[in-house]
């Protein structure tokens, strides 16, 4: 009788039957967390790139809004450097190291502060403290290098950049302290058969130069908007980028559209084709290059900012963008 009202009622008190999960039911939920990270976990990644890839584009822009306050101001756009070298008697001898564009712009960004301290009469680099100083519009978030930067065989921790100006479609040269010199063939796409390293040419490609010139906008003949004057460059892939924003002094703030758009010649590939990728190699170094996904941002003259693809027609609209005063029509979609 006692068991009937058992089965009735339920359990004998204190007989209670155990809940929760079985083992497959939780190896089914695991799996379920697995599938949802994996789907969000690319998206989360494409979120911060994109805030990243605005703040770089925004850098991009407050640089340019730079150079044309600095027009303004003077007249001209700033030289890409003031490299004084003597040439008597064949031989290049620098006589002279002063400012350069990422120094001549620093008051209108906001560090006026830091320009007012530095003595343009001597190396720069010898003022350490100020060799350290980070200037946020000139760091791209998306880059992986410590802000702090180390020049190979010359300085420590200089403080890093991640934009460089444009010295438009010279030739580049060799370096013959790097041992390999090679010069690509890409070096026949070049619009101006002048080295960008020759002191003597005045007519250079870009808006920029190494050696003191300054242009009127008036002299940009094929249009603000159809001139690169700043694009993004990659320090760790490139010796004479590693120095430093106070380091480039000397025209290390420049590169040439010559170089294909974002050619690796990253620390990770020195050995090969006989070395000739060294970060040391002006042919391989000196051109531009990003780490977003896809392409290279650039500031046109015009204070606008666009992405080039990596398949940019090279030897033609690529080196059309990067002169100033071709004449060829340029057609295309940025």
């Amino acid at each position: 009788m006692r068991n009937q009202f058992v089965g009735l009622l339920g359990a004998a008190p204190g007989r209670d039957r155990k809940t929760g999960f079985t083992l497959v039911e939780l190896l089914v939920v695991i799996a379920i967390i697995g599938v949802l990270v994996a789907l969000l976990l690319p998206a989360v990644q494409a979120a911060r790139e994109a805030a990243r890839r605005a703040q770089c584009t925004n850098n991009l822009k407050q640089i340019g809004l730079a150079v044309l306050n600095y027009e303004t101001t003077h007249g001209a756009l700033p030289p890409g450097a003031r490299l004084i070298i003597d040439t008597t008697g064949g031989n290049w001898v620098v006589k002279e190291e002063n400012s350069t564009i990422l120094l001549d712009i620093l008051p209108y960004l906001e560090n006026g502060a830091v320009y007012k301290q530095i003595e343009l009469d001597g190396y720069v680099t010898d003022q350490k403290e100020l060799a350290q100083v980070s200037i946020p519009a000139y760091l791209c978030p998306s880059q992986s290098h410590d802000k702090l930067i180390r020049r190979p065989g010359t300085f420590d921790n200089l403080a890093s950049f991640d934009y460089a100006a444009s010295n438009g479609s010279a030739l580049v040269g060799n370096n013959s302290s790097c041992s390999c010199s090679q010069q690509p063939a890409w070096n026949d796409y070049a619009i101006r058969v002048r080295s960008f390293i020759d002191p003597n040419d005045s007519n250079f490609s870009g808006p920029f130069s190494r050696f003191g010139h300054e242009i009127k906008l008036r002299r940009i003949t094929d249009g603000l908007s159809n001139t690169i004057f700043f694009g993004e460059v990659r320090p760790d892939c490139s010796e004479h980028l590693s120095g430093g924003w106070v380091y480039t002094n000397n025209g290390n703030g420049l590169v040439s559209t010559v170089i294909p758009l974002n050619f690796d010649s990253c620390a990770d590939r020195r050995s090969e084709v006989d070395g000739c990728l060294k970060m040391c190699n002006f042919n391989s170094e000196l051109g531009f290059k990003g780490v977003h996904p896809g392409g290279v941002l650039f500031l046109f003259g015009d204070g606008s900012v666009h992405s080039l693809q990596e398949d940019i027609d090279h030897a033609t609209v690529y080196q059309a963008l990067g002169d100033r005063a071709d004449g060829v029509p340029v057609s295309l979609d940025l």
